[in-house]
């Protein structure tokens, strides 16, 4: 129980708080925008649609297995209501400024969360998920979703190098998903070989996170001559 309660409070302090500032830094941005202070095209620099999809699909994916297995998992589905809530308000903000396939992730997010809301209907209505196809099929899913999200993170990483901008990207949330990852590998190793999927899950993103923090370090490093404008805190 205070193994649950503590992992519920990383992930909330940690992804939750970062996703939190991730939304706060892109609307102060869209307001600098309004304000005449950024062009349309810089609300978002640095954030790559294809990572925030994977990253709202893996979120919701450690909720619903909550919700499937034996039990409910009140850990497990309450810590990441908040990630889940404030990806997807991630994502609608790049579908307004970005357009294009941001716009088509969002449809596909929007859908998730109906599916995760009939779901967990299903769950506290009492229906028997923990043996059904359901509760495989969400086991398995994850697994393949933290290799997407590997390579959403890479390739977010890899377009902040390449441009040379990075201003939209939280490092609360970058920071925050490191230490999350970290404190998750350190708990899954402990636990044991019965976790050790989830322990590969954490090293990848933790990994990725690492990386994307380092690509932000050294483009802001460059420039560092230039005075920075308060939406770039």
């Amino acid at each position: 129980m205070e193994a649950g309660y503590f992992a519920a409070a990383i992930f909330l302090v940690t992804s939750g708080g970062g996703s939190l500032a991730q939304v706060l830094k892109l609307r102060s941005r869209a307001r600098m925008w309004r304000a005449g202070e950024l062009q349309e095209s810089e609300i978002c620099d640095g954030l790559q649609p294809v990572r925030e999809l994977w990253s709202f699909t893996a979120f919701s994916l450690f909720a619903l297995s909550g919700l499937t297995r034996s039990y409910i998992d009140l850990f497990l589905v309450s810590s990441r209501l908040p990630a889940i809530f404030l990806s997807t308000a991630t994502m609608w903000i790049l579908s307004i400024h970005l357009r294009g396939r941001a716009t088509h992730f969002l449809k596909l997010a929007l859908t998730f969360d109906f599916i995760f809301i009939c779901v967990a209907f299903l769950a506290f209505y009492g229906v028997p998920l923990g043996s059904s196809l359901l509760a495989r099929t969400i086991d398995s899913s994850l697994a393949c979703v933290s290799l997407f999200l590997f390579y959403g993170k890479l390739k977010q990483a890899k377009t902040m190098f390449k441009s040379q901008r990075t201003q939209a990207v939280s490092w609360l949330r970058e920071l925050g998903l490191v230490v999350k990852d970290v404190s998750g590998l350190w708990y899954t190793l402990s636990v044991g070989h019965e976790l050790i999927w989830l322990s590969l899950t954490h090293l990848l993103s933790g990994v990725s996170s690492s990386l994307i923090c380092a690509a932000k370090w050294r483009v802001e490093r460059r420039l560092l001559q230039k005075p920075l404008s308060t939406g770039e805190l």
